[in-house]
């Protein structure tokens, strides 16, 4: 570790019964980070051992990079 994921792109379809097939809604490539449409989490949640950090997101050639490191250890 760190390992990093990385995203080419993201796309959203919905479902149109009219014409029975999904429709492309919205596509994101990653040439920004997108703060209209995407949140940077902050700390965790009960069911989850992970703990959130905005500074492990990042957009870098188009891609939205993933950050993933253990926790450093606490000395008390």
């Amino acid at each position: 570790m760190p390992w990093f994921l990385l995203y080419d792109y993201v796309e959203v379809h919905k479902w149109n019964p009219d014409t029975n097939e999904f429709e492309l809604h919205w596509r994101d490539d990653f040439d920004t980070f997108d703060e209209k449409r995407w949140h940077k989490a902050t700390g965790g949640f009960d069911s989850n051992s992970s703990i959130f950090h905005p500074e492990n997101v990042s957009v870098k050639a188009g891609n939205l990079v993933l950050k993933l490191e253990p926790e450093p250890e606490h000395k008390g």
